[in-house]
């Protein structure tokens, strides 16, 4: 956070992005927000693009005995096609 704020305009930290989203939309200020969460809100307004050093990886893991069935490789494949979007 520090490569994007200048400290001197940091009003609040927190560790939980739900507490950032909830202390924005009732107007304690801007905050470094995933785009998940801003997109739940019709009160906040985007200030810039996607932020570089934010993003991170999600592993999806099941068990082996798992892995042929119908309903778990249908999620994986919904979740693989709607994650190659960006």
């Amino acid at each position: 956070m520090e490569n994007h704020v200048p400290p001197k305009h940091v009003r609040f930290r927190v560790n939980s992005a739900i507490a950032q989203f909830t202390i924005a939309e009732a107007g304690g200020g801007a905050c470094i927000l995933p785009v998940a969460y801003a997109n739940l809100s019709q009160t906040l307004v985007r200030l810039s693009e996607d932020l570089d050093g934010f993003d991170t990886s999600i592993w999806l893991l099941t068990h082996r005995d798992l892995k042929r069935n119908g309903r778990v490789q249908a999620f994986f494949d919904h979740f693989y096609s709607v994650s190659q979007m960006d």
